[in-house]
């Protein structure tokens, strides 16, 4: 029985701690995309510049999402 209580409490940490990730996950990808779409929304920037922008952001967010 208390087995059987010690394998819930592994299993709703491990959801629980799973959903955390999840979360944080989806958080940080939401505020790099934010980032990219106010890169490439400057007035007065030339589409070179924009290019530049918007490459730096992706790389940064694609480098967060390999740590």
């Amino acid at each position: 029985m208390e087995e059987d209580k010690a394998a819930q409490y592994t299993a709703e940490y491990m959801v629980s701690e799973y959903q955390r990730q999840y979360n944080n996950l989806k958080s940080r990808f939401r505020t790099q995309l934010t980032e990219i779409k106010e890169a490439a929304n400057i007035e007065g920037a030339t589409q070179l510049t924009t290019s530049v922008m918007v490459n730096a952001k992706v790389d940064a967010a694609i480098k967060d999402l390999d740590d």
